[in-house]
């Protein structure tokens, strides 16, 4: 079955943030809209991803407080990214090859959505199901 990530995406709503936003007004964003990741945007375009793991490592585990930093200063600059056209399990691969859970989807450059690795594996058990089936 072919489940190009456009339409994974489409009609989800995009959580993203500024570079400059304070760590913990973002942390309660995610925690508020139960996701584990969230898209950094500058000008229309993708900058990073803040994720839970940046949390973990960059700010709890080196003792920064979240109110003083930036979103900035401990974020994922320059993230792998998938494309709107390319299929699941391309983006699955891409997620193995760079070690991450979530992969911002870009169209012309510009952040269009997140999958994560529930999303895709969830389409992938879905395939192998429709392909036992037939």
């Amino acid at each position: 079955m072919e489940t190009k990530l456009g339409t994974v995406v489409q009609g989800r709503k995009l959580i993203s943030c500024a570079p400059n936003d304070r760590v913990v007004d973002v942390v309660k964003r995610l925690a508020a809209e139960r996701v584990g990741a969230m898209v950094v945007v500058d000008g229309g375009r993708l900058v990073g991803i803040f994720t839970e793991r940046d949390l973990l490592m960059r700010v709890v585990a080196a003792e920064k407080d979240p109110r003083g930093i930036q979103v900035r200063d401990v974020m994922t600059p320059n993230p792998a990214t998938a494309t709107v056209g390319e299929e699941y399990y391309d983006a699955l691969e891409k997620m193995q090859r760079h070690h991450c859970r979530h992969l911002p989807v870009v169209q012309d450059g510009k952040p269009v959505g997140m999958v994560s690795l529930r999303d895709l594996l969830f389409i992938q058990i879905q395939d192998k199901d429709t392909e036992i089936r037939r």
